[in-house]
């Protein structure tokens, strides 16, 4: 009897990317190059672009997962890249495209340019395309999954360093309310509350309703 023919990483990780695209309904072709460090999966087909999503955010997603089932404790690591109808180079071209333009734009105003949330792989693009730029320098700040990159050019002018959204704070905090700027508000309160009992009191009181309900009727016995 054949003992079974253990299964390779790159095995593993193309069946798991098969049994998800399939769950997806997408119907594709699949191909994979393995070595000992990384395994590269490729995708093609016509419904490709459901596995790619917005911004490639599914297929970020499903080579998290196939990283992580491939990946163990007791095995070697192997990075899985995933990569559909050819998508990672052309992201990769725009992002350059992107970070060259956005570096001319904080050149000409002296000013820096925010760019966008970006994943580590998208923000070291954006490192590596203005890295020989010495005119700008680059650097990433918040916390994932909303890091991102900033342009900072050489001809920073300090007068306007800050960003647009930074005038408000983040944490949409609202601003301390000033009583002795509105004072004049409650001024006109008091003034109309006054005006508005010193017309009561000038205005004649009304004769009460003395007639009973059989005088409304037209039953008055007086003549």
């Amino acid at each position: 009897m054949k003992e079974k023919k253990q299964q390779t990483q790159g095995e593993k990780a193309l069946e798991f990317v098969k049994s998800l695209s399939q769950k997806m309904n997408a119907n594709c072709e699949f191909s994979k190059a393995e070595d000992d460090e990384r395994i590269d999966i490729f995708i093609k087909g016509e419904n490709a672009g459901a596995l790619i999503g917005y911004r490639g955010d599914v297929l970020d997603a499903m080579q998290y997962l196939a990283n992580s089932f491939v990946n163990g404790e007791d095995i070697p690591y192997k990075r899985v890249n995933l990569d559909c109808e050819n998508y990672r180079e052309k992201r990769a071209l725009i992002l350059a495209n992107l970070a060259k333009r956005l570096a001319d734009k904080a050149i000409r105003t002296g000013r820096k340019v925010k760019i966008e949330p970006m994943n580590p792989a998208e923000r070291r693009i954006i490192h590596s395309t203005l890295q020989q730029n010495t005119n700008v320098t680059t650097a990433s700040e918040g916390i994932d999954p909303n890091r991102f990159v900033i342009i900072t050019p050489k001809n920073l002018k300090e007068d306007n360093f800050k960003f647009r959204n930074e005038r408000r704070p983040f944490n949409n905090e609202r601003r301390p309310f000033n009583n002795e700027k509105r004072s004049f508000n409650k001024d006109k309160q008091s003034g109309g509350q006054d005006n508005q009992q010193q017309r009561k009191t000038a205005e004649p009181a009304r004769p009460a309703f003395k007639t009973g309900f059989g005088s409304f009727l037209g039953n008055n016995n007086k003549k």
